[in-house]
Parts: structure tokens; C-alpha cells; sequence
């Protein structure tokens, strides 16, 4: 999520400054338009690029990739169900087990109809109204990405501010 993340950070980030660039002397004369679907196919070219990169890093250094869902199914043993569907196990005497993380939505009525920021990442469509449920760094950044990009966006969080803790300064 992080990379994919920071590339609509940084298209988000070019609306704002074109129109601040008028104040500035810069005479913008023409419509600007953005195209979301074009960010999203860039987005997702660089995902596979930077993929292949860590794949033949991986690789070079003599790492066997095996690609599917993996569990642990005893002490010194994991079950992988590779993308095929074939069942393989491997035993050995440590297991590294390196967990990512999944958004959730909040047991509240309505919340089959949201999002999470894992959808958020490849909406086929830009909204034109955004509600964020949340005041930490992840619902910010998406505040601040969709509204870069013209959405109007409500921020809905419980505490006096936004990513409180994250930085006080």
C-alpha cells in the first residue's frame, strides 16, 4: 500500500500547486484536466515494475520465491497452497512468520456500504464526496489526496484533532 499510496499523493499534489501558480505570475490560460484512470494504470505499471525489481533482487540472491497463502500447521511446519491451487510443506527448524496488515471496517450499521483504504487504492471511478472515517496518518493522507484531486472531502474523527500522537510538533 505504500508505494501505490505515494504515487497518488504525489498526482494529488499537482492541482493544488497549478492553481497556486497563477498568484505566482504563471498564466494558465487552458483547461487543466486530471484523468484518474490514467494515474491508476501508472500507479499499477510501477507496482509490477518495482515487483519485478524485488522478485530478481530476491532471486539473484539465491532466495526461492514461492507465491501463495501460507499456514503454519505445526511447530516446525507451514502449508503453502500455491496460486494454482497445489499443496505444498516445508518443515524447518525456524519459521519467519512476516505479517502485513488489512483495513477493517468498524461494526456500526451502514458499514457494508463503505470502503477501506485497500478499495480506495483502485476505485474505478474518482468521487465526487468523500466521508473518512478516522483521524490517523492513512485517512489524512486520503483526505488530502482526494481533495488535492477535487473532491470535496469530510474528515469524521473522535478526538480534538487529526493523527493525534503521530507528531506533536
Amino acid at each position: 500500500g505504500c508505494v501505490p499510496k505515494k504515487i497518488l499523493v504525489y498526482g494529488a499534489a499537482y492541482g493544488p500547486e497549478l492553481e497556486d501558480a497563477r498568484n505566482y505570475g504563471w498564466e494558465v490560460n487552458e483547461r487543466v484536466d486530471f484523468n484518474w484512470k490514467k494515474l491508476l494504470h501508472k500507479k499499477t505499471e510501477e507496482i509490477v515494475r518495482l515487483n519485478g525489481i524485488y522478485k530478481r533482487l530476491l532471486s539473484n540472491a539465491g532466495v526461492k520465491l514461492f507465491e501463495g497463502e501460507g499456514r503454519v500447521i505445526g511447530p516446525n511446519e507451514v502449508e503453502l497452497i500455491q496460486l494454482d491451487g497445489t499443496k505444498m510443506s516445508y518443515s524447518a527448524k525456524h519459521i519467519l512468520i512476516s505479517t502485513g496488515s488489512r483495513a477493517h471496517r468498524p461494526g456500526i450499521p451502514g458499514q457494508e456500504l463503505a470502503i477501506t483504504s485497500d478499495e480506495a487504492l483502485s476505485l474505478e471511478e474518482l468521487p465526487k464526496r468523500a466521508v473518512i472515517l478516522g483521524g490517523g496518518y492513512i485517512a489524512v493522507e486520503f483526505a488530502s489526496i482526494w481533495r488535492g484531486m477535487g473532491v470535496t472531502v469530510d474528515l469524521c474523527f473522535r478526538k480534538q484533532l487529526p493523527l493525534r500522537g503521530f507528531d506533536d510538533e
